[in-house]
């Protein structure tokens, strides 16, 4: 095991670290090691203070500069997988992300109404569903539903009209014939289908979340850099002699030439960031997909970020304010999964379970 940072990244300053070093880079290393490259310095504070507030840890501060708090009391075995979640919440802006603690099951009755009379039914205490507003049929039709965390984007071309990009909602269905339906899962909707993700589905959902944002920021910086009050002429745009008439964010093999009167134009690339489905997902096997492009060859042309889901609507942002925000609600969507993993992971049973 290494007890230094790697000597491809010595000499950077934690921000050079984080943009440039992989994850699996990041998870090959030691937590001290980890913490020291990224300018992060870990706090134990008494014990029940942290849980007092229902968290098992929090993070305070941006890349460089921050601090990350835990019980001195945490289990040993609880502590490296707390501080790796952690550190993978360092943004470049001050922040403050907490982890949740440990989730105790609470429900309580609530009325609902079924054939037009009013029962009374165990409700899950996240569930946002109003069961007195719809008259269900049949006991059996009762289900539970959760806040919806909604993912939207507006681009450069629509007037800062939202764009519905994907959702995720805490689900329940006591009397399905599905065992696995009648205990708490989480559903990703894109707007044309549902995908229900077990908890460690969730949860893998959730890392690739986590990758993507960090992707993402590298191309808001990369496309912030050629931000400019007029557009670039093209001699602004050329790339680095080391690859020719190619940008060093190009990933080989993903830019298109294409043969006009005037002469080639390339259509240049970055590799893809991309959000898998877990299981089946009507065959696309993807939530979305971003990559950053741009036409330098032509006048007034700069780089920008495309995101495309899986039933092929995307959006392109120029703009980094756009993209900065649909990191932020990305970013806030990952928060919302992974809350929801420790109620997946302890949810009681509910009516209908075999006893």
């Amino acid at each position: 095991m290494r007890n230094s940072v790697p000597a491809a990244f010595t000499g950077k300053t934690p921000t050079e670290v984080f943009d440039t070093m992989t994850i699996c880079e990041a998870a090959a290393l030691p937590v001290p090691v980890l913490l020291s490259a990224f300018g992060v310095r870990l706090v134990e504070v008494d014990a029940g203070k942290l849980a007092a507030k229902g968290i098992s840890g929090q993070l305070q501060g941006r890349i460089g500069d921050a601090v990350i708090l835990i019980e001195r009391t945490m289990p040993q075995n609880e502590r490296e997988a707390t501080v790796r979640a952690l550190v993978g919440r360092l943004t470049p802006t001050d922040a403050t992300v907490s982890l949740p603690g440990p989730y105790t099951p609470d429900k309580r009755l609530v009325p609902a109404t079924v054939s037009g009379g009013i029962v009374h039914v165990e409700c899950f205490d996240w569930c946002t569903t109003g069961h007195m507003d719809e008259d269900l049929r049949n006991l059996e039709d009762l289900d539970h539903g959760g806040k919806h965390n909604d993912v939207n984007v507006s681009h450069m071309h629509d007037n800062g009209a939202p764009h519905f990009l994907f959702g995720a909602r805490l689900v329940a269905d006591p009397y399905s014939s599905d065992p696995a339906a009648r205990r708490p899962y989480v559903v990703l909707n894109d707007g044309l289908e549902d995908v229900s993700l077990t908890p460690d589905q969730t949860d893998a959902t959730a890392d690739r979340l986590t990758a993507v944002t960090q992707q993402m920021r590298g191309m808001a910086r990369i496309a912030r850099s050629y931000q400019t009050t007029e557009p670039a002429p093209p001699a602004a745009l050329t790339p680095p002699a080391a690859v020719p008439n190619h940008f060093p964010w190009c990933a080989p093999g993903a830019c298109i030439t294409y043969e006009r009167a005037d002469g080639p134009v390339v259509e240049h690339h970055s590799a893809s960031a991309t959000i898998h489905a877990p299981g089946d997902f009507d065959g696309h096997g993807q939530i979305f997909d971003a990559h950053l492009s741009t036409a330098a060859d032509e006048p007034g042309w700069g780089p920008s970020v495309s995101v495309v889901t899986a039933t092929g609507n995307g959006s392109i942002i120029d703009s980094t304010a756009t993209l900065d925000k649909l990191i932020d609600e990305t970013a806030a969507a990952l928060k919302q999964l992974r809350a929801w993993r420790g109620e997946l992971g302890q949810a009681a049973a509910v009516p209908g379970d075999a006893k």
